[in-house]
């Protein structure tokens, strides 16, 4: 399906779809874990950079970071996806993340684009030229920076306030963070894998390290 690209994927029911970047978003029908078939490629006429998507929590749309294209959102059906809104930013889209009101991306080298997400208009930005990826949990989000490492913003309305910078000791930077109730695990390639307490938003610390 993707000769090694596949940048990110979100699952619903019986469904995956893969952000395949210029390749475009595979479905898949994954009914059938011993037989797993491709649906259709979703390549918006050929205007796409698939690096990254994500469902809104109700599962109504899906939000994609279309690179050089912007940022799109989109409906699904049985796994075909259709185009509904596509939004086009000054800086190339790379990461997507939404609590289903409100749609936070990376604009790369710019920052943090803040979006309604049912107009896709713009609210807000926050400046942080190196952010990579987000992960937002209820009024918390957490932003990879390639200088920074982990930064943390507190989100009230449509502002982002930062709380807290950290770098766990590590200067080459965190490639990608997952998360377990209040355990942050960041991968950060050579340097291996932390974990981190985030119990406390205002004061992240490290609890193990595996290199």
């Amino acid at each position: 399906f993707f000769r090694d690209i596949a940048f990110e994927t979100s699952l619903y029911g019986d469904f995956a779809y893969v952000a395949a970047g210029e390749k475009g978003i595979v479905s898949l029908d994954m009914s059938d874990l011993t037989e797993i078939d491709q649906i259709t490629v979703w390549t918006n006429g050929g205007d796409i950079n698939a690096l990254d998507l994500e469902y809104n929590p109700t599962k109504t749309f899906m939000l994609i970071a279309m690179g050089q294209y912007g940022l799109a959102k989109a409906t699904t059906n049985g796994g075909d996806i259709s185009l509904n809104t596509l939004k086009e930013t000054e800086s190339p889209v790379t990461a997507v993340v939404t609590d289903g009101t409100k749609v936070y991306a990376v604009e790369q080298g710019r920052g943090i684009e803040v979006f309604d997400a049912v107009t896709l208009e713009s609210l807000a930005n926050v400046s942080l030229t190196g952010a990579t990826q987000l992960l937002l949990d209820g009024t918390t989000l957490y932003v990879l920076d390639d200088t920074l490492g982990l930064v943390v913003y507190s989100i009230s309305g449509n502002t982002l306030t930062q709380i807290g910078t950290y770098d766990f000791g590590v200067s080459g930077g965190f490639f990608n963070l997952y998360q377990n109730n209040d355990l942050l695990y960041l991968t950060a390639g050579e340097n291996g894998l932390i974990v981190v307490d985030a119990s406390n938003v205002n004061s992240l610390t490290s609890l193990a390290t595996y290199d």
